[in-house]
């Protein structure tokens, strides 16, 4: 029996070296089929040809032949190139995959295949890898075919982390892996709460967990007769050594399957993977995918937006407001920002410090300063300065207003006295009488 496996593994790693490069061979009747040339002779070829999967032997006369196209040995790697490395390079592409192609593929190709006919296209897609791998390394980002530059995208770092989380899980959906595209979902609404592409992310769950609790409904009603059939099956094999086996290899993957589903729950991960025949594990999915439903059509409540946090946080950053920043940190970190975020803050801040305030030098200070002198010395100086100012020439005035300055009040006195004495004549020759 081992001589026998071995002697079929020989034939299938003969079989796959031979049809590697395998020929284009047209008959003259016009079929085309693919093989290999194991043997020549001088009217026919013995050709191994691959037709539906299947390889064979065949035997071919030389007039049977109308053309025969010998595949290049770097054809079948060209082929695979264009196949992993279309252009444009995919958007969110990492940066360990941009060195894998440069080294694993494009290098080696040009290495080995210095005259290819394909030389010149896989050269540009060599140099279109490594300009990009450049920008890549200089933490640059490209958005639908965008170029962010790394500063940029700083300034506005957890928004545009958001929406690359959304494209992975725009680009998961569309490929009907619906558990990946809601692992998606929970990062987006966990780290990166009120933001734009979490709003996104709400509609986009929207429209697949429809799809998603369908495919998972019937399996979870499937489950419990899938199971019995299995292990029906198992019986049915006749022989007992066999059955062990059997049963073995499938308690094997079911232990493997629960194990797995232990490992998510300790990362709290709810999406869990589906088994044909894990009744329980299916119902509980169906229950979870049910309540994200309705939350969902609930609406979420309102929450402090960490994107606009951020913004703003970085702005303080900028022009070197520590203090400001300090409290616009505290929100940004109740609000559940991811570490990284306040290491660019704190980046930011280094490269932009506060502006020093300009010292006033204070004047040059008198040594033998002049003694004040005393008020009085100052007022009778200034006396003085005034009485030797010259008077100014004023016309003298006449000695008859003078006169009569000094008249005046003597007369006002001789009327008074006229009056008291005339009161009083007049009050005595009433007393008389």
């Amino acid at each position: 029996m081992q001589l026998s496996v071995l002697r079929n593994f020989t034939l299938f790693l003969l079989l796959g070296t031979s049809l590697a490069s395998a020929d284009k061979i047209t008959l003259a009747s016009g079929e085309i089929i693919e093989g290999t040339i194991e043997k020549e002779t001088s009217d026919e070829y013995e050709i191994r040809v691959k037709k539906g999967g299947i390889r064979q032997m065949k035997t071919f006369k030389k007039i049977e032949i109308k053309k025969i196209e010998k595949e290049l040995p770097d054809q079948k790697p060209f082929s695979e190139i264009q196949k992993k490395y279309p252009l444009p390079i995919p958007d969110l592409l990492p940066q360990e995959k941009y060195e894998d192609a440069i080294q694993t593929d494009l290098k080696p190709f040009i290495t080995k295949f210095p005259k290819s006919r394909h030389l010149d296209e896989v050269k540009k897609i060599l140099a279109q890898y490594t300009e990009e791998l450049e920008k890549i390394k200089a933490g640059d980002k490209k958005i639908e075919n965008k170029w962010i530059a790394a500063a940029e995208w700083n300034a506005d770092a957890i928004e545009n982390d958001a929406l690359l989380a959304l494209k992975e899980m725009e680009r998961r959906a569309n490929a009907k892996s619906f558990r990946g595209a809601m692992i998606q979902f929970d990062k987006i609404q966990t780290q990166y709460p009120g933001t734009r592409a979490a709003i996104s992310a709400n509609e986009v769950a929207a429209k697949i967990l429809p799809t998603y609790q369908r495919i998972v409904t019937s399996k979870t009603l499937a489950a419990k007769d899938k199971l019995e059939q299995q292990l029906e099956a198992f019986e049915k094999l006749g022989n007992p050594r066999n059955t062990r086996r059997a049963k073995a290899a499938f308690e094997e993957r079911m232990a493997a399957h629960e194990k797995r589903i232990e490992s998510e729950r300790e990362a709290r991960n709810k999406w869990i993977p589906m088994n044909d025949f894990d009744h329980k594990n299916l119902r509980r999915l169906g229950s979870h995918i049910t309540s994200t439903l309705r939350k969902l059509e609930r609406g979420s409540k309102s929450r402090k937006n960490v994107g606009e946090l951020y913004r703003q946080a970085w702005a303080l950053a900028s022009v070197g407001d520590e203090k400001k920043l300090k409290r616009a940190l505290g929100k940004l970190k109740s609000a559940g920002a991811d570490e990284k975020y306040f290491a660019l803050l704190q980046t930011q801040l280094e490269e932009n410090p506060a502006p020093k305030m300009v010292e006033t030098k204070p004047e040059p200070k008198i040594e033998n300063p002049p003694k004040e002198q005393p008020k009085k010395d100052k007022k009778d100086r200034k006396k003085k300065e005034k009485d030797q100012k010259p008077k100014k020439d004023r016309p003298a005035e006449p000695e008859e207003e003078v006169e009569k300055s000094s008249v005046i009040p003597i007369i006002g006195i001789i009327a008074v006295l006229s009056l008291v004495g005339l009161f009083v004549g007049i009050s005595q020759k009433k007393k008389k009488k």
